[in-house]
């Protein structure tokens, strides 16, 4: 089967390869997925770059020790292994699956859920980690309705979640993003969008999200309301330690929290529910065949896509 891989850090382009690959097979609580697409996350070009550099102490300091890339995928079940008992050979699902970007995946159990039965089922690829962070990030604010909410960074594949979600669930939203994305974030449900590039952030807010650095630590928190809180995803230190900078100094204040999310089954499933309610759809801006995962990968290190970009597996 084919799959994606590369075997050292650098650019996509350099270092990114085609590759023919035994196809795996799964073990006890786990499935084998045939993919239908892989969604593709700012993890992903960090993990092939290895920006930030601290990236390297998880990854393989020299070389990745883990050569396979892409984490968000929806397919259908090809096999089950020993023990599972909720899914079935035929199942479309979608979740988390380390190695997505080939045509066939291992998944745990515990990282995939039924896809929603509204959308297409390659649309579902890129619901599952920027879903989840967004679902984490919300519950912050506890319950939403007439909460004000302020996300930063609401153009990306996370903010464009965090924008919907909270807007569905009873939230006023003031959405920050650049000029091109203004028009498509309101129509997620934004009551207020402010293009950053020609106004300046103001106003009150009991949420802050933020996943895009706009300020400093002490000016975004002037933001707040009395008993509001800021939940961080974000930091521009550079490319030795990026964003942990700035979350080590959230420390200091109050009411400042750090997300990191993580893809559960049950988090899965309430994002399918959303989906087939109609609270919450995926914008997906670009698509890739995965003979050219490479560019994909580049075009996010780019940072300027709106909402999520995805691989195209399945023909």
């Amino acid at each position: 089967m084919k799959a994606v891989v590369r075997e050292r850090y650098g650019a996509a382009g350099d270092v990114v390869e085609i590759v023919d690959v035994d196809r795996p097979a799964p073990g006890p609580g786990e499935v084998l997925l045939r993919v239908c697409a892989a969604g593709l996350n700012s993890a992903d070009w960090r993990l092939t770059a290895a920006v930030p550099a601290l990236a390297r102490l998880g990854e393989g300091l020299r070389a990745p020790r883990n050569r396979r890339l892409g984490m968000d995928v929806s397919g259908i079940i090809d096999a089950v292994g020993e023990g599972v008992t909720a899914f079935a050979v035929g199942d479309a699902v979608f979740g988390e699956a380390r190695g997505s970007f080939a045509e066939y995946v291992v998944a745990p159990v515990g990282t995939i859920a039924f896809a929603p039965s509204s959308i297409p089922l390659r649309d579902a690829a890129v619901l599952a980690i920027a879903g989840s962070t967004a679902l984490q990030a919300l519950r912050r604010g506890g319950d939403l309705t007439g909460k004000r909410v302020l996300v930063i960074g609401a153009g990306g594949g996370v903010g464009s979640f965090v924008v919907g979600l909270a807007a569905s669930r009873g939230a006023v939203v003031t959405a920050v993003c650049s000029t091109d994305k203004v028009e498509p974030v309101r129509a997620l449900g934004a009551s207020r969008v402010i293009d950053y590039t020609r106004e300046t952030i103001s106003g009150s807010y009991d949420l802050i999200v933020e996943l895009a650095v706009a300020a400093s630590l002490r000016v975004t928190r002037s933001w707040l309301a009395d008993g509001g809180s800021l939940v961080l995803s974000s930091g521009d230190g550079g490319r030795i330690v990026g964003p942990l900078a700035r979350m080590l100094g959230s420390v200091v204040f109050a009411n400042t929290s750090v997300l990191s999310s993580r893809v559960s089954a049950d988090d899965l499933r309430e994002l399918a529910a959303a989906v087939d309610a109609g609270e919450l759809r995926p914008v997906i801006s670009a698509s890739y065949p995965l003979a050219e995962a490479a560019a994909a990968i580049e075009q996010l290190g780019r940072e300027k896509t709106r909402g999520k970009v995805v691989l195209d597996v399945a023909a």
